[in-house]
């Protein structure tokens, strides 16, 4: 995405969170736009989808990715070089949304579910 100035940090640098029992590979994670913001963006084929928000929100909670300052989602069109940017904004009812399915799988998971 050659016009948005995207400096990566890291690409695929797989993490975790032990207190929330959840690991991830964000796509990258780096300065993005205009104002170079530290940006988490997830690359997506397709089109939007509820859980890609909740997705990119899980991510913010791991290791090396809190400080992320924007979540991005880059929707890319494999036919052409068209992508669309969403921009996902936090929000407390999403984020305990995120957490608990993420507590769900974990107990299941822990309890041989």
């Amino acid at each position: 995405v050659a016009d948005t100035s995207f400096k990566p940090r890291w690409v695929e640098q797989a993490s975790k969170n032990d207190r929330y029992g959840i690991a991830g590979t964000p796509d990258a994670d780096g300065w993005y736009g205009k104002k170079q913001i530290l940006t988490l963006p997830d690359l997506k084929p397709g089109s939007p989808q509820p859980e890609h928000k909740v997705q990119v929100m899980l991510y913010r909670f791991l290791e090396g990715y809190e400080k992320a300052r924007r979540l991005l989602i880059l929707y890319i069109d494999g036919r052409s070089t068209d992508y669309k940017e969403v921009f996902v904004y936090p929000d407390p009812a999403t984020e305990m949304a995120a957490l608990s399915m993420a507590a769900v799988l974990s107990w299941r998971k822990n309890n041989g579910y």
